[in-house]
C-alpha cells in the first residue's frame, strides 16, 4: 500500500515538473540571448578602449571586468533589455580614433564625443546604428567626410559634425530628405 501511495505522489508531480522544465528552458533561453546581446556591448564598448591612447581623467579606468558595463563612466544601459544606449564621453580630453565596432551598439540613440581629441574618419559602420537620434562629435580632429550611410539611421535628427577649422557648427537632418542643413551654433 505504501509503495502505491508514492506512485501517486509522484504523478501528480510529473505534470508539474514537466511546465516547470518548459519554463525554465525558456529563461535560459532568453537569459542567452540576452547574454550574447550583452556581451556584443561590452565587446564594442572594449574596442572603443582599447584605441584609447590618452585618458588624463583615468575615466577608462572604470571600464573593466570589476564593474558592469551599464556602470562604466559615460555609459547609459537601458532598463528593460540592458543594452547601451547612449555613449556620453565629452569633454574627457580622450585622445582615439572610433572603431568599426561601435557599429555593434545597435541600441544606441546617443553619442557624445564633443570636445575630445578624437581623430581619423568616422566608421561606416555607424550607419548601421538605426535607432541614434543624436551624434555630436564636435571639437574633435576628424578627417574625411561624413559617412554617407548615416541615411540608414533613419532616427537621427541632430547631427553635430566636425567643421575642420573647429567652429561650432551642427546639422540637421530632415524627415523627409536625406540631405543635411548646416548652420552656425549660436550659444
Amino acid at each position: 500500500m505504501k509503495h502505491s501511495c508514492l506512485n501517486s505522489r509522484m504523478a501528480l508531480f510529473n505534470p508539474f515538473h514537466g511546465i516547470l522544465f518548459i519554463c525554465m528552458s525558456f529563461s535560459l533561453e532568453t537569459a542567452t540571448e540576452a547574454t550574447f546581446l550583452n556581451v556584443s556591448d561590452r565587446l564594442a564598448l572594449l574596442d572603443f578602449r582599447k584605441l584609447i591612447t590618452q585618458d588624463p581623467h583615468k575615466i577608462m579606468s572604470s571600464w573593466n571586468d570589476s564593474i558592469h558595463f551599464c556602470n562604466w563612466v559615460g555609459v547609459s544601459c537601458s532598463l528593460s533589455n540592458g543594452r547601451v544606449v547612449t555613449l556620453n564621453l565629452e569633454s574627457q580630453n580622450l585622445v582615439s580614433s572610433i572603431p568599426p565596432s561601435i557599429g555593434n551598439l545597435t541600441y544606441l540613440t546617443g553619442i557624445n564625443l564633443r570636445n575630445n581629441s578624437f581623430h581619423g574618419e568616422l566608421p561606416e559602420d555607424l550607419g548601421r546604428l538605426s535607432r541614434l537620434q543624436h551624434l555630436n562629435v564636435t571639437f574633435n580632429f576628424f578627417g574625411g567626410r561624413t559617412p554617407t550611410n548615416l541615411t540608414h539611421c533613419t532616427e537621427l535628427t541632430v547631427l553635430s559634425h566636425p567643421i575642420w577649422d573647429r567652429e561650432p557648427y551642427f546639422s540637421v537632418l530632415s524627415s523627409t530628405s536625406t540631405e543635411y542643413t548646416t548652420r552656425k551654433h549660436t550659444n
